[in-house]
């Protein structure tokens, strides 16, 4: 396998259209079948994919990892029997290798401590070597539909979950989780998902402009009811990464207006859901209160605490060696005193940082650093077509959601946090391949006469 930068630009089909969105969320079957019929398999296949990727995460939870498996083992096959050439990009071959090192690192310190006992934990780290042969694969295709087909999947996403989500918050009286497993993912999942199908707003097509809009107000309902603080806290960021990027692409009486309908319904939610948003913040003080007063740790702020406190003891003990991922949490209680160690009865210290100290020392937060960032700059340096900010904006808002998510919680080490964070950096990267393709072809046959 090799990288060829300008290798792209003889297998890379022309465009199907120019817009960074252009696709019209018209659902009618016979407008899908008009659509799809003039398409080549490829491209219709990707469509559909994208379309998939999507709109399934915040509802079915692990059908997006069952998804994303299904296209990387068909891919590993094509590739072996000769249907893909072995050329990549050289953005392919570098985001390739970013989340090969992740995968790798975490791979090879957990059998150097836990040694071939720990088999069952392999494959959830081999979706960490997806990207290569996912881009084998789309380099015969269209990034720039592919990245269109998944935020227009991601509008669908979240008004779907809405119903589902109402229903467990109001009718169960529960935190609402849906399929993704727990409350927490879903709320993961629904910011994330909610925020690339508000993007949308950045389309032409006023129905898809209506379709990003919803998708954001719905996004912010879901979060709220899923009972997340940390993701609470995401709102805001999320919210301006939005409005950046609508602030350029949407005529700005349009964008003015928008923006106010949308401060004067968030007001409104804010003011409903004070009650309940004061309780869940005054239990953080009470524990903080037990603490101090008693040295009660059985909260949850308590346990998490502790957990901090003896992973990084734990880490200046093994800096550069860790434990490997089957290890840490051993490490973690016994470095605390006896009498807190069942607190911390866990899998992972809800800190994904600490836990890539502990599982692999420096090196394993710097391969997770440099992955979670990958989405930004692959989006950043690429051409500034009129995807660019539409990119830019998707990359921040999926290094932002794992990144708050993984200061008080899990980041990765889940199959659906793992499948959404390896697809969508495909995606954004892919997208990033196609213009940096066009670009330099442009400029290879000169400017028009």
């Amino acid at each position: 396998m090799h990288s060829d930068k300008d290798s792209d630009l003889d297998e890379r089909p022309a465009d199907l259209h120019r817009d960074a969105l252009a696709f019209a969320p018209d659902l009618r079957p016979a407008a899908v079948v008009s659509a799809l019929r003039p398409m080549g398999g490829l491209q219709r296949n990707d469509l559909v994919w994208g379309v998939l990727v999507g709109s399934v995460a915040p509802v079915f939870g692990s059908l997006l990892s069952v998804i994303v498996w299904v296209a990387f083992v068909w891919n590993v096959i094509s590739t072996a029997i000769g249907r893909y050439p072995l050329r990549l990009a050289r953005t392919a071959v570098a985001v390739s290798a970013v989340v090969a090192a992740y995968g790798a690192v975490k791979l090879g310190f957990t059998i150097a401590h836990s040694g071939l006992v720990s088999w069952r934990d392999w494959p959830g780290f081999l979706i960490f070597f997806a990207p290569a042969f996912y881009f084998l694969r789309l380099r015969l295709s269209s990034g720039a539909m592919l990245l269109d087909a998944v935020m227009l999947g991601a509008g669908f996403s979240m008004l779907a979950a809405f119903p589902f989500a109402a229903y467990e918050a109001l009718w169960l009286g529960r935190r609402v989780e849906l399929l993704c497993g727990n409350a927490n993912v879903f709320a993961v999942m629904a910011a994330l998902f909610g925020s690339l199908g508000a993007l949308n707003v950045l389309a032409a097509s006023t129905a898809r402009r209506w379709l990003g809009v919803a998708a954001f107000l719905v996004m912010v309902v879901c979060v709220f009811v899923s009972g997340r603080r940390s993701m609470w806290l995401a709102l805001p960021l999320l919210s301006l990464v939005i409005a950046w990027a609508a602030a350029h692409s949407v005529p700005r009486r349009v964008f003015r207006r928008g923006l106010a309908g949308i401060l004067a319904v968030a007001l409104v939610g804010l003011v409903l859901a004070s009650g309940t948003l004061r309780a869940r913040i005054a239990v953080i003080g009470d524990d903080i209160a037990r603490m101090e007063q008693s040295g009660d740790y059985e909260s949850s702020t308590g346990q998490r605490i502790l957990m901090l406190k003896g992973g990084w003891r734990a880490f200046l003990d093994a800096p550069l060696a860790g434990y490997g991922y089957r290890g840490r949490m051993e490490a973690v209680r016994q470095a605390l005193p006896q009498e807190y160690r069942r607190f911390a009865g866990y899998t992972h210290p809800h800190n994904a940082y600490l836990a890539a100290l502990l599982d692999a020392g420096v090196l394993g937060l710097v391969v997770l650093l440099a992955m979670l960032t990958a989405p930004v700059w692959v989006a950043a340096r690429a051409p500034r077509d009129n995807a660019w900010r539409l990119r830019l904006a998707a990359g921040i808002v999926v290094t932002l959601c794992f990144a708050v998510s993984g200061a008080t919680g899990i980041m990765f080490e889940h199959d659906l946090m793992n499948a959404a964070f390896v697809v969508l950096l495909i995606v954004i990267a892919d997208s990033a391949i196609d213009a940096e393709a066009r670009a330099a072809s442009g400029l290879r046959r000169g400017p028009p006469a």
